[in-house]
């Protein structure tokens, strides 16, 4: 459920992201840059799940 959450937590916070960078001059909103985040968000838990960070909590 740890990973789930951090996923989640992850995702909305790169969606929040994404939209404060349409009002910033010079900046534009990106949904790929969204899902790159995305992408990043699961391999960083799976990273951590692989070496037995979260194992425990996860099981």
């Amino acid at each position: 459920m740890t990973a789930i959450t951090v996923f989640g937590f992850c995702s909305v916070f790169g969606y929040l992201d994404e939209w404060h960078q349409s009002f910033v001059p010079g900046r534009t909103s990106d949904p790929y840059d969204w899902y790159a985040d995305m992408i990043g968000a699961v391999i960083a838990v799976l990273g951590f799940y692989k070496t037995s960070f979260w194992k425990t909590s996860l099981a």
